[in-house]
């Protein structure tokens, strides 16, 4: 049975027309700034996949999305899949070269984007000289039209006719190279990974699902978690951005049932403890974890004072929601749990064999097709109905996994995958900065942080200098934590920069920090940050 997912929506919507499907909130409040019923939602989905099909887009065809949190970011993803177009999801804050690079790379033919994406991507020509630009969540952005003026000329809703490898959506991820990568992920692969978790979703609570989302929606697992919202038949609520005060305060004032929040986002909550004890958070039956590695001490403390079920989960754009714990059976919260319904899971050794410990492949009913406009990569990763996770696992006797690291150097920081050269690639544009090896640290709470190895041109720059360049052309969580200056970075017999002596100098480096009185309390206090 092939299924469009927007077709989620209208199976709802004839069961519960009145049920409240999205709900978002004003930035810091609990105030509803807007809501949907599951009826009014199909309609406005039908209103997006008409004007598009007006506009003359066809099914196949690929749109930018540049959206902050908000019911507009679903409405057009959705709508546009209602039409067989396909969205091409963007962090919309990305700087301009990546704009420019993923709007090129991906062949988008249009672009919808709000005030947070507007100030970089007016830079951009690539996105400037589409002729399809729309400016939605009521930005007015020059060049672009208004969203309700855009939406007011649909007349008829296309029919698409979904094939089993129609794709749904392209989301664009980092990629080894420092480049990222566009992951093409499937109506029909989709639809059947979310029917096969419906009944484990359904078990994890006994009345309607209210599911609080404060992570970015752009991430994969924004568009999933409205999925679940959906074949729960629940509700969504929509938070523009985590505050641990806000959280709180929106499961007590609209009984949230569910809620995925990494390590970083449950310790901030687990501070604010006058605040916990003053509400009533029993509505609340299941937090799920995941995003990077979460200590067992961390979770169970949460799961004490939050009086819920801590399910550790892990997924990736590429494969899907690979592992999850299930209700009733005893369980580590060590481990990232078992696979999750019809999903196959294999550990290849570095002899290639399959083992007990080894690379992740995963294999399930046809979640990605590969990447997009990279056909080595795609085969590198692809192997016939097997995906190669790039994770190093551990499996034990009860069928449980265990995260152990990566094949490569990429690595998580508070829930971010982090590639040294993308972090090298901005340091290096500083004009006193000759040549950099970054190499993450360990961290009580984030997992690792950034450190920089640096050989400068003179003395003239110094630390601070060179965080705050970090700080301003790249995403905070990648600025290095440390940055040490060196006359020359230490080589291999290779002839190429030795990243694990780097590795091992840094750690040292930090560990001794962090004892050495002051100096060790600055560094303490720049790696919190």
């Amino acid at each position: 049975m092939t299924t469009n997912l927007s077709h989620f929506v209208t199976a709802v919507a004839l069961l519960h027309p009145d049920r409240p499907a999205l709900t978002e909130l004003h930035p810091l409040e609990t105030r509803i700034a807007r809501q949907l019923s599951y009826s009014e939602l199909d309609v406005a989905l039908d209103r997006v996949a008409a004007a598009a099909a007006r506009a003359g887009l066809a099914s196949g065809d690929r749109v930018g999305i540049a959206l902050g949190n908000s019911i507009d970011f679903l409405l057009w993803t959705y709508g546009l899949a209602r039409a067989g177009v396909v969205s091409v999801i963007m962090n919309p804050r990305l700087r301009s070269d990546d704009f420019s690079y993923v709007l090129a790379q991906s062949g988008a033919v249009g672009i919808v984007a709000d005030d947070i994406a507007a100030p970089t991507l007016l830079l951009v020509p690539e996105a400037t000289e589409m002729g399809l630009k729309v400016a939605a969540r009521g930005a007015s952005i020059a060049g672009f039209e208004d969203a309700e003026t855009f939406l007011s000329r649909g007349k008829t809703v296309p029919h698409f006719a979904v094939q089993a490898d129609s794709p749904a959506f392209i989301h664009y991820t980092s990629g080894s190279t420092g480049r990222p990568k566009g992951v093409i992920t499937t109506h029909q692969g989709i639809a059947d990974h979310y029917r096969d978790l419906q009944p484990l979703i359904l078990s994890m609570h006994n009345k309607p699902v209210v599911n609080l989302v404060c992570s970015p929606l752009f991430h994969t697992s924004g568009t999933q978690n409205a999925l679940i919202s959906f074949v729960a038949m629940g509700g969504m609520i929509i938070m523009p951005s985590f505050d641990a005060a806000t959280v709180l305060r929106a499961i007590a004032d609209h009984e949230v049932t569910t809620a995925t929040l990494v390590a970083t986002m449950l310790l901030a909550m687990l501070a604010e403890r006058d605040l916990r004890a003053s509400l009533n958070l029993s509505s609340l039956q299941s937090i799920m974890s995941g995003s990077a590695p979460t200590g067992a001490a961390v979770l169970d403390e949460v799961a004490r004072e939050f009086g819920a079920p801590v399910y550790q989960i892990y997924g990736s754009t590429e494969g899907g929601w690979v592992f999850c714990h299930v209700p009733g059976r005893p369980y580590t919260l060590e481990s990232c749990g078992r696979p999750t319904p019809n999903m196959e899971c294999r550990l290849i050794d570095e002899d290639g064999e399959e083992s007990d410990e080894g690379e992740l492949w995963i294999r399930n009913r046809g979640w990605s097709t590969g990447y997009v406009a990279q056909p080595d990569e795609t085969a590198k990763k692809f192997r016939g109905d097997w995906y190669l996770s790039g994770d190093i696992m551990r499996r034990d006797e009860n069928g449980y996994y265990f995260f152990r690291g990566r094949t490569d150097d990429m690595f998580v920081c508070g829930g971010e995958n982090i590639y040294p050269a993308e972090v090298e690639r901005v340091l290096l544009q500083h004009p006193q900065v000759r040549n950099v090896c970054v190499a993450p640290i360990a961290h009580a709470t984030k997992v690792a942080v950034p450190s920089a190895m640096v050989e400068r041109h003179d003395e003239s720059l110094d630390e601070a200098a060179l965080k705050a360049f970090a700080l301003a052309n790249a995403p905070a969580y990648a600025h290095p934590r440390i940055v040490r200056f060196v006359d020359a970075l230490p080589v291999a017999v290779t002839g190429k920069v030795d990243r694990k002596a780097v590795r091992a100098t840094m750690q040292a480096e930090a560990e001794a920090a962090m004892q050495g009185g002051e100096q060790g309390r600055r560094s303490n206090e720049h790696a919190s940050a």
